[in-house]
């Protein structure tokens, strides 16, 4: 059911949308098919001409969105990255060890233990099918 003040807001709606209607002139009242044309033609070549001396004069390039993405995703990882290095060297200091260690050689022997630990799982799988045999 519809109260009487909204009635009264739907019909000050109404007031508005019918002053801005008869205000603002229809598309048809502003162009015909050849000033469209013409005015569509002049906004492409503006644009261009825009784009041309944007990126001559102001040092603006033109990329693809997906080579944005990658670089974003590029700073994001090496972030995490510094993040991760300051946090090992925080416990290394902890250790009692050289804090200032070449991360990477530290990264080789991480993967080293992870592909020794595999290795030492296989092996008691195998083991353990021997065995079951």
């Amino acid at each position: 059911m519809v109260t009487t003040r909204q009635k009264r807001r739907l019909e000050a709606q109404r007031k508005i949308i019918q002053h801005f209607e008869e205000k603002i002139p229809y598309f048809t009242d502003i162009f015909d098919e050849r000033t469209f044309y013409i005015s569509f033609a002049c906004l492409v070549v503006v644009c261009i001409i825009a784009a041309i001396v944007l990126s001559v004069c102001c040092r603006v390039t033109i990329r693809d969105a997906d080579e944005i993405a990658r670089e974003k995703e590029k700073r994001k990882r090496l972030k995490q990255q510094k993040l991760a290095e300051k946090i090992i060297r925080k416990k290394l200091d902890k250790a009692g060890l050289d804090p200032n260690v070449d991360m990477k050689k530290i990264e080789r022997l991480k993967d080293l233990l992870e592909k020794l630990e595999k290795e030492k799982q296989q092996n008691e799988s195998e083991f353990e099918f021997e065995k079951d045999l």
